[in-house]
Order: structure tokens, then sequence, then C-alpha cells
């Protein structure tokens, strides 16, 4: 679901990633007898930096929904072409007009940034997002403005050092769009992870029949189970809100859990993330 989030209400809102975990006791509290591979890491916790050379945006569309308190449901699609794990890389995604000056309504002004926690070498990941528009300004959207922002970078590793492999796999036929945009999304997470990771939310990118990117959404509450090392069926992203755009065959739609190494409480600040 697109949700603006319960710390949000009086502002009023297939692919793998990089996970990484580190070693944990038995569910009665003891240490396991046997040790295990699972070694924690502990990125440091730096400042944005402006070094995102090598993140790459390779796609991107949008979608203006609804006449009556309009939004603009946008995709953006991004690529990690380097060696190395990028760490908490901020994506802000506005919807300018032909003057480059931003349409989003001055209430979500604060929800156009997202954290991707870790994206892999080589992978690609869906970044979406909905907001809502000034008024009348719905025909006036002139292109799309992405800023990526990445925290810092780590060494590439494997399941037993804590950077698995998490895909996710949307499940066919079992995916709802109502006629007013809300909707729910059904798929698969399969996370290679040694350990268990803190949920940062799950976002969508829709594509239409001719696979277009044509939007996105972002469910920013916790999975207790999208994190969790395993097969994990069943999961569900619900979208309350009007965030699917009626050409969105949803069948093709890209899913990206975030997860990461812990969760900070959100702060409603200009560029930092609401997720």
């Amino acid at each position: 679901m697109h949700r603006k989030a319960w710390w949000t209400a009086a502002v009023a809102v297939v692919l793998a990633v990089a996970g990484v975990g580190g070693c944990r006791t038995s569910p009665s509290g003891s240490a396991e007898s046997e040790p295990r591979a699972c070694r924690l890491l502990t990125p440091s916790e730096g400042g944005p930096a402006e070094d995102f050379a090598g993140i790459r945006v390779v796609e991107q569309g949008f979608t203006t929904i609804g006449s009556e308190d309009p939004k603009v449901s946008v995709g953006v699609v991004l690529r990690n072409e380097t060696a190395r794990v990028a760490y908490r890389t901020l994506v802000t995604v506005d919807a300018v007009n032909a003057a480059g000056r931003t349409v989003i309504s001055e209430d979500n002004q604060l929800l156009r940034t997202q954290v991707v926690p870790l994206i892999a070498p080589g992978a690609t990941v869906a970044v979406g997002n909905s907001n809502l528009l000034q008024a009348g300004t719905e025909d006036s959207i002139d292109s799309i403005k992405v800023t990526l922002r990445t925290t810092g970078w780590l060494e590439p590793g494997d399941g037993s050092n804590g950077l698995g492999r998490v895909a996710v796999t949307v499940t066919p036929g079992e995916n709802k769009r109502a006629g007013d945009g809300t909707g729910e999304v059904f798929f698969t997470i399969v996370n290679e992870n040694c350990d268990e990771l803190d949920s940062r939310g799950v976002s969508l990118v829709f594509r239409d029949k001719d696979e277009r990117v044509v939007g996105g959404s972002l469910d920013n509450s916790p999975s207790l189970a999208a994190c969790e090392p395993g097969t994990h069926v069943s999961q569900r992203a619900t979208m309350t809100q009007t965030d699917i755009p009626i050409t969105a065959e949803l069948d093709r739609t890209m899913v990206n859990v975030y997860c990461d190494f812990s969760r900070p409480k959100p702060q409603l600040s200009p560029g930092a993330p609401y997720n």
C-alpha cells in the first residue's frame, strides 16, 4: 500500500536486492549449539554523500490519476553498474512543469524521498512513489526529476557474510486493480541472507502491456516476514490510495523489498527518507 505512514497522518499519504545480517540466538534465547558462518556487518553511519557515480536511472515513467485530489504515480528503475554494494541510496522523485518548478502539493513535499537500503552489484531495482498534485496542475507535468544521493559503498559478499540475494517474483493472475486506482499485488520472496534484516517497506513499479513504466507506489510499513531468511509466499502489497494507473498490467509489476541493517526512526525533513 502506498502508505504515507503511521507517523505522517498529519501531513496527509522480478528482482534482486542485496541484504545483510548477523548471527542470532535460538528461539529459547540461548546461544545456538553449533557456530554459524553468518558474520555481522556494521557499516558506518555517515551522512549522505554526493558520490552516486555508477547508480544510473535506466527507466522512468508517470501517470496522473484522478480528477478530484489528483495524484502523480511515478516509477523509476535504477541499476548499480559498479562492483560494490550501494548502501542507503536516497532517491528523490519530483514532478516538474515546463519552468522546472515542482507541481507536488505542499502537503506532500516531504514525502518525495525514499531510501533504497542496499543495491547489489549489477542489480536493477524498482523505486515507486505517488504524491498529491497542486490544484489545477494535473495537466502541466513536463517531466520527472530524479535526484540521487548515496550514503556509502560496501564490498560484495555472499549469504554467509550477510550480503545474500533477496529475489521477488510476482504471482500471476492474483493481482487486482479497482476502478479508482486502489488494488493489491501478490508476490513470493526468496531471501538468501543468513539472518534477519529490518524491513523498510516494499516498492513497486507498474508497467503497461508494452512493458513501459507507467507509475509506482511505496508501501513503507515494515513487513514482519519480508526480510527474514527463507521463502515467503503469498506476500502482498496493498494500495489503499489511488496509486495504480489504469494502463498498468499488474502481472508485469516490478517489486523491490527494502531490507536494511536497521530501520532508523524516519524524520520528516527536506531530503530525508520517509521510509
